[in-house]
């Protein structure tokens, strides 16, 4: 096996996982074969890769057939729980301006 080719990690439901599943189609390289035309039909494929980000550098993983829907799903659901956080990020901001605003106010009657 090359030791260089990433492959999916086991996962549990409900995992969430960085990045998004994208179908390729490949050349293998022969000479004789049919890939060699150049033409996208004549491509062998498709193969499934989930591509993510991993310490600022672009990152491939292979995904085989029967478990690309588990890794969209795994996907989809990591983009919530970031819009989800991001949406949290910004009520807890907006709560405290609210928060030192009052503040500012309550100082503002204090010291008249």
């Amino acid at each position: 096996m090359n030791k260089n080719k990433k492959t999916l990690p086991k996962m549990t439901p409900g995992e969430a996982l960085p990045g998004a599943v994208i179908a390729e189609r490949k050349r293998c390289g022969k000479p004789n074969c049919r890939c060699a035309s150049g033409n996208p039909e004549d491509l062998h494929g498709p193969y499934y890769y989930r591509y993510y980000r991993e310490n600022g550098r672009l990152r491939k993983a292979y995904v085989p057939k029967d478990r690309v829907e588990q890794v969209r799903a795994a996907c989809a659901l990591y983009r919530e729980e970031q819009r989800t956080r991001r949406w949290m990020a910004l009520l807890f901001q907006q709560h405290a301006q609210s928060v030192d605003e009052m503040l500012r106010q309550i100082e503002a009657l204090w010291k008249s």
